[in-house]
């Protein structure tokens, strides 16, 4: 039977699949009460090993590990694993708890950078060492003297949405092997193109026909051989996708029709979670998967089994019998509908299971000598990237991709290294999946005798002088010196789906190979144990290591391996460079404006720049015209617009033609939950009077002669709208002076919308959030605007984005289900969620570390105003402890976030100041920034505000140290962590003063000039905008309604003389708006 869990869980879990896979209840609602247990105590030297099925963006923190002496048959479950005690080891993210309590940081891979697919596991050995593994890679020693009966223990936590065992000793399914590979015939639909040896389909023209694609294999499918494809290009604008099944009917003589569920004779497909059989559903239900709902990378296959029943299979794991009595000829189908647009055939044959041998796997350094062994589908020897990569680059799937996530914001520091040293004759190649065109240059591959543990990462391997060996663009660079300037193809040439890869033979000679084929001698004499690497620089934004056909990524074109000819993996597509681009002449890094195809700026534009177009394949010519090569931007306008408007080529700039009306454009999609949509002002021109009018609507546009002049002239739909600075519903004004600086905005600035989760409807300008407009709004609405009066053209974001800063962040949803928590009325405090360390007091306005040296995160209550001051005061400083206070802001919001143990191990948007150094999401981005922070004395205050312009300044005792980062994203809360000396803070709003300092701690007055030297002067009163009051508000209405930039000095003049000034001067801009 193997192993399962107990049937005795967490209150929030599932179990399903024999007990072998856990679910969280509500994972998006719920982030804890997610614990399961083995059903039976542990065995010395038995690895349990998970692998995490599904993940959510809502939390942070993810799935914790570990064992426990506790029975599962009679425990109390408690809410997470870190609350389990009397024996209990866990690891959670890089920390190992014993009992609740950390006793080991910076252990392992960081648990909660982990994504779907990967694995982690547990196994505690004879000598009583417990050793974690992820990805089958052993962590090492964790604990000792683990002895006695231990149950292994899995908390479905934060991110970690569901979990299934991978069994050690149940036999997994083996397929045959055949050497007439499969291939799509080349007979197909009317919208498909074939390519890459007939292994690759693609329907022409994504965006405009969603049918027609329909392709089928060359060859009826043998008993017991695997059929799978690999989605690798989706397309976000139809609903359906891939269907996938078998049919009687001959390619040769098939009448193709549209799609495949037509079909009404000799034909099974798996469509959404249910199954069709000659066009009408025999199964409703179908399992685990919806097809519907799979992303790019997913593998879908099916297999005719012997005994004649039909199973799928969806990322390797069987679904279960499908249909049974199959006919004995059966064609492969495959039906490129709605959202899919590109599959590639794989050659993925289930590996036989390679055991532990169980007297070796007592002793803890033979383990650490064969990392991989207990992994399924991973040789021991795998070639894989190392987790220590470049600062802008993330190493995945289980160590096979590497990939540059913020690809239009950096260019380089995205280098990666094998996680061993390469064999003689050994193959190894990347398959580039993906380039982006905004940059020049592209990837850059070689070998280094440097390690991952050794290198220090630099911002590009050419620039390393070590024993390096690099091919760069058509060249070969030896210690960062060109030795050869003209060898093989140009890489700044290479498409997504080109092959690049290496061999250092025997005797020391170097060979590059693209696509297949020798590029010849590159360098000799290179050095045993080398590392290959790779630079994801410039266009290249992913790259994945092409293995045998046993490696789990399945990629075509793939051999069997062999013992003794490393080259049988390099049997590889040819040729998918042709239509080559021009090459780059211009300085590496910078925009070629030939390739880029930017949308050229119009005089008076604003300085924006529209480069998040870009093309999957390399391909940037506008020539023809096909929508084949092009991925449609995420989010654009409708095609339906007013008369006066024309839209660009790809639908994401609008512009008003002619007159101030008819310009209406509209979302051409309906908006989601929890995103941020916003519209730049692209050009302005002041000839006109009036601004852009923009909100929401479940307006559905069909005719562009249904539209009327002006957005106020929607009927028959519900609209929501700010016009002038008034929020208006059906015309009508529901709420007055909503966005007061509306009317005021230009060239550059930007509007936005955003629908909560709780269905409250929030307008932005430049980013600030206006507040609540409306409640209880309907599922169905897209943009409109009405580019109108003085604004002529405007740019859609392209893709929703939880702020205006960050769009082009990953991270897109994360922490947002709650909305965000804005009170200027009244103080600051603490927010209860907090640190498992920490006590609250004083109204939440005081903190204290209970015990320990960590886990002291707090947070504040109420996301930051602009220029709001955020100061604390260090009260109780202990000398036992090393390191002290950190400070800095999230965007994660308090209700919903889970506290690491340390504030520098918090992700998405993240900045906290540590030291003297800056870290965002736990990577340092500066250095020898201010004071060291580790130096500062009892008494003395820190503080941050988040200025105007977004800049994030750091204060110490009441003063500015500068800008510590720039434009952060909005809204963000207020985190301090408590950590090694500081043992108390409170919140204060007062000025830091040495005379109070001085009272406090019975200086002698020598000693406090001495400090106040060491430091800083405090800061007066008037420096302080934290204080409410009258002139104040006024001050901030008038600096909002007229654009203007209201300095701290002006607003600090606490004088009512200053008021009844400003309100003299500013008369006519108080009466219009009723302020008295």
């Amino acid at each position: 039977m193997g192993m399962s869990f107990h049937s005795n869980t967490g209150t929030m879990v599932t179990l399903s699949n024999s007990n072998k896979t856990a679910c969280r209840n509500n994972p998006h609602q719920e982030f804890n009460h997610g614990l399961v247990m083995s059903s039976e105590p542990l065995r010395h030297g038995q690895i349990f090993e998970v692998r995490i099925d599904k993940k959510v963006p809502t939390w942070s923190g993810s799935i914790e590990i570990g064992v426990t002496s506790l029975d599962p048959s009679y425990l109390d479950f408690p809410s997470s694993a870190t609350n389990l005690r009397e024996g209990s080891w866990v690891m959670s993210g890089t920390s190992i708890l014993e009992d609740g309590k950390s006793y080991l940081e910076d252990y392992g891979h960081d648990l909660d950078e982990l994504s779907e697919s990967d694995t982690v596991g547990v196994m505690r050995a004879l000598n009583g060492e417990l050793h974690f593994y992820v990805n089958g890679v052993d962590q090492g020693v964790s604990a000792e003297n683990v002895t006695g009966t231990v149950y292994a223990v899995v908390d479905l936590y934060g991110k970690c949405a569901q979990v299934t065992i991978v069994d050690q000793e149940d036999e997994k399914p083996s397929f045959i092997r055949v050497a007439d590979r499969l291939h799509f015939h080349e007979h197909c639909g009317t919208m498909v193109k074939l390519s890459n040896g007939n292994r690759t389909a693609e329907r022409r023209k994504p965006v405009d026909e969603f049918n027609n694609g329909v392709v089928m294999t060359h060859r009826a499918l043998l008993d017991d051989e695997l059929f799978e494809i690999r989605i690798d290009e989706l397309v976000n604008k139809w609903s359906g996708s891939i269907e996938m099944g078998v049919t009687t009917h001959n390619p040769d003589t098939l009448d193709f029709p549209a799609t495949m569920t037509n079909m009404r004779s000799g034909t099974i497909m798996m469509s959404g979670c249910g199954i069709l059989t000659n066009g009408k559903g025999s199964r409703r239900e179908y399992g685990e998967y919806n097809l519907d709902e799979l992303h790019e990378g997913d593998r879908i296959g099916l297999v005719r089994k012997s005994n004649k029943s039909l199973c799928y299979y969806i990322n390797g794991f069987d679904q279960g019998i499908a249909a049974e009595n199959v006919p004995d000829v059966l064609f492969g189908v495959v039906d490129l509908y709605g959202m899919t647009v590109k599959v590639s055939i794989t050659d993925n044959y289930k590996p036989t299971l390679n055991k532990p041998d169980q007297e070796n796997s007592i002793s803890s350094l033979e383990l650490r000598n064969q990392p991989s062994c207990q992994r399924i589908g991973l040789r021991c020897d795998d070639l894989l990237f190392h987790y220590n990569c470049g600062l802008f680059v993330q190493v995945t799937n289980g160590g096979r991709t590497a990939f540059r996530p913020n690809c239009l914001d950096d260019f380089n520091n995205a280098v990666v290294i094998t996680n061993r040293p390469l064999k003689h004759g050994e193959i190894f190649e990347v398959l580039l999946e993906q380039i982006v065109m905004k940059w020049a240059g592209t990837i850059e591959i070689g070998v280094t005798i440097l390690s991952a543990e050794e290198l220090k990462f630099p911002s590009t391997m050419t620039v390393v002088q070590t024993g390096t060996w690099m091919m760069t663009r058509n060249g070969i660079m030896y210690n960062g010196t060109t030795i050869t300037e003209d060898y093989g193809y140009d890489l700044d040439k290479l498409k997504a789906g080109d092959k690049i890869g290496l061999i250092v033979y025997e005797h020391g000679d170097l060979h590059f190979f693209l696509n297949g084929v020798d590029q010849g001698l590159a360098a000799s004499n290179i050095p045993d144990d080398v590392y290959g690497v790779i630079d994801l620089y410039g266009q290249a934004v992913k790259a994945s290591i092409v293995g045998s056909a046993e490696s789990p990524v399945f990629y075509e074109d793939v051999n069997a391996p062999s013992a003794t000819n490393y080259l049988e993996d390099l049997q590889m597509s040819q040729s998918s460079s042709i239509g080559e681009r021009k090459s780059s002449n211009s300085q590496v890094g910078k925009i070629e404006t030939e390739q880029v195809n930017e949308i050229p700026r119009p005089r008076g534009a604003a300085v924006y720049d529209p480069h998040l177009l870009y093309f999957d394949d390399g391909d940037d010519s506008l020539e023809e015209y096909s929508n084949d090569d092009i991925v449609e931007p995420p989010f654009s306008f409708s095609s339906i617009t007013g008369t006066n408007i024309s839209l660009d080529y790809f639908g994401v700039l609008a512009t008003r033609n002619q007159d101030y009306d008819h310009g209406l454009v509209f979302s051409s999609k309906l908006l989601e939950r929890e995103y941020l949509y916003e519209i730049h002002v692209y050009t302005a021109n002041s000839v006109w009077g009036g601004t852009i009018r923009y909100g929401v609507t479940t307006y559905e546009p069909e005719s562009q002669s249904d539209l009327p002049s002006c957005v106020l002239g929607l009927t028959d739909c519900d609209t929501w709208l700010v016009l002038d600075s008034h929020l208006y519903k059906n015309n009508e004004v529901i709420k007055r002076n909503y966005a007061l600086y509306l009317p005021h905005i230009t060239a550059g600035d930007c509007v936005g919308v955003k629908i909560f989760n709780d269905n409250s409807l929030h307008f932005f300008i430049n980013g600030v959030d206006l507040g609540v407009a409306a409640t209880n709004m309907p599922k169905k609405l897209r943009i409109v605007a009405d580019i109108y009066g003085s604004v002529e053209s405007v740019m859609i974001q392209n893709g929703g984005s939880s702020s205006s800063v960050d769009s082009r962040n990953l991270e897109k949803k994360s922490n947002t289900n709650a909305p965000v928590i804005y009170s200027p009325s009244t103080m600051m405090s603490f927010h209860e969620n907090r640190g498992k360390n920490i006590h609250l007091s004083n109204d939440n306005l005081t903190a204290c570390r209970i015990t320990g040296y960590n886990y002291g995160v707090v947070i504040s209550c109420k996301a930051l105003l602009c220029e709001e001051l955020f100061q604390v005061q260090l009260d109780n400083l202990h000398s036992e402890w090393s390191g002290s206070i950190q400070i800095g802001v999230t965007s994660q919001n308090p209700e919903q976030t889970c506290f690491p143990s340390s504030a520098l191990f918090m992700k998405e948007n993240t900045w906290i100041i540590s030291g003297d150094n800056v870290f965002y999401n736990g990577v340092k981005i500066k250095s020898k920034f201010g004071p060291n922070l580790n130096t500062l004395k009892n008494h003395h205050k820190i503080g941050i505000k988040i200025n105007a312009e977004r800049n994030l300044h750091l204060y110490v005792n009441s003063i500015d140290q500068g800008v510590a980062v720039e434009e952060i994203s909005q809204p963000v809360y207020a985190v301090v962590d408590l950590y090694g000396k500081c043992k108390q803070v409170s919140i204060t709003l007062e000025p830091y003063s040495s005379d109070e300092e001085s009272e406090k701690d019975d200086k002698e007055k020598a000693d406090v000039e001495n400090d106040g030297e060491k430091l800083i002067k405090p800061m007066c009163s008037s420096q302080l905008s934290t204080m409410s009051c009258d002139h104040q508000r006024i001050c901030s209405t008038i600096k909002t309604s007229l654009g203007l930039l209201v300095t701290s000095e002006l607003l600090g003049m606490h004088s009512p003389g200053s008021t009844v000034a400003l309100a003299q001067t500013f008369r006519p801009a108080l009466q219009c708006y009723n302020i008295q």
